[in-house]
């Protein structure tokens, strides 16, 4: 990509995730959170509700969290609730307030209690001033119905003009590591298949964000973000939000795979590893220069130029018939 496009990319997808999680401009009426064990959503919900202006009405509808996170204007417990009564009281909320940001912790339980009425719910709920955030586990199993049709997450995935999908920053850089060598990408938690195993090493650290932001359009945008610790302004950048192509160890580990790490090769490799992952520009020559077999009948015959047989005989192994050979 020319470095005007990968600069403007940078700077368009920078702007698109800070309008999300401050909500500007009804940017996303209804944003999906997906996570896991291995990953949660709770920094993400955290950094949205940061963000907010202060104009800005916080309804929290609770169907996991005990206590109320920091920056809710108004607490709401769901479970148990009818969706009729449910609806009543975020209604009495949200009146009164030009902008209001509703947030479901655990879209799970409304997708086992109310499978068959849960779109058409969440759809009530997108009022003018109003945005829907909600999460879904995706290691929660929810019961399956009989009725013909798409799974709740597929009519979740459908109704959202946003979906982010958590991941942990090490598994990310880890499955990177292996698709550069060729290898299967390694799985963690409930994935590993083992029993005992819940969460994977390395889970539930510095966050990586998969955006999916879908236009009016159609089109979509596609883009992967870190987001951590840092200030939340610095040189009239968020130091918080980064491109993951632009964290320290991607660059890293794009240098290893390129070839351009032959210090840290000597040094021992990087992040406990002990062998060099990629290949030195001394390597890459090194390999350009091997000559390749039946190269001699790929030069003269060339792509359907018909097939040759080049042999050179042993005068003391091979025995010929004159006859066979004329033929």
């Amino acid at each position: 990509m020319p470095p005007q496009s990968l600069h403007h990319r940078r700077t368009h997808n920078l702007l698109l995730i800070t309008r999300l999680l401050s909500l500007r401009d009804g940017v996303s009426p209804f944003t999906l959170l997906l996570d896991s064990l291995s990953q949660s959503a709770k920094p993400l919900l955290a950094e949205y509700a940061r963000r907010q202006p202060p104009n800005t009405r916080t309804i929290f509808i609770s169907f996991e969290t005990v206590v109320a996170p920091s920056g809710i204007s108004v607490f709401i417990k769901g479970r148990g609730k009818s969706l009729v009564n449910l609806q009543r009281e975020i209604a009495a909320a949200a009146s009164g307030s030009s902008r209001s940001l509703l947030v479901l912790d655990n879209l799970n339980t409304l997708a086992s209690t109310h499978a068959q009425s849960l779109t058409l719910f969440l759809s009530s709920l997108l009022a003018p001033g109003m945005a829907l955030l909600g999460v879904y586990h995706l290691d929660l199993p929810v019961p399956t119905k009989s009725e013909p049709g798409p799974s709740p997450l597929t009519l979740l995935k459908y109704l959202s003009t946003t979906l982010l999908t958590m991941h942990s920053l090490p598994h990310v850089l880890l499955q990177k590591r292996h698709r550069d060598v060729s290898l299967p990408p390694p799985t963690w938690g409930l994935d590993e298949g083992v029993e005992g195993i819940l969460v994977g090493l390395g889970s539930n650290m510095e966050m990586v964000v998969e955006m999916e932001y879908r236009r009016k359009s159609g089109r979509a945008v596609l883009e992967w973000f870190v987001i951590g610790e840092g200030k939340e302004e610095e040189g009239g950048k968020d130091a918080r939000v980064m491109l993951l192509e632009d964290h320290p160890l991607w660059r890293v580990s794009e240098k290893v795979r390129k070839g351009e790490a032959e210090e840290l090769e000597k040094n021992g490799g990087i992040d406990g590893v002990t062998f060099e992952l990629g290949i030195t520009e001394r390597q890459r020559k090194a390999r350009e220069g091997v000559q390749l077999p039946y190269m001699d009948a790929q030069r003269e015959g060339g792509i359907g130029g018909g097939g040759a047989i080049l042999f050179t005989p042993e005068k003391e192994v091979d025995d010929f018939d004159e006859e066979e050979d004329e033929i």
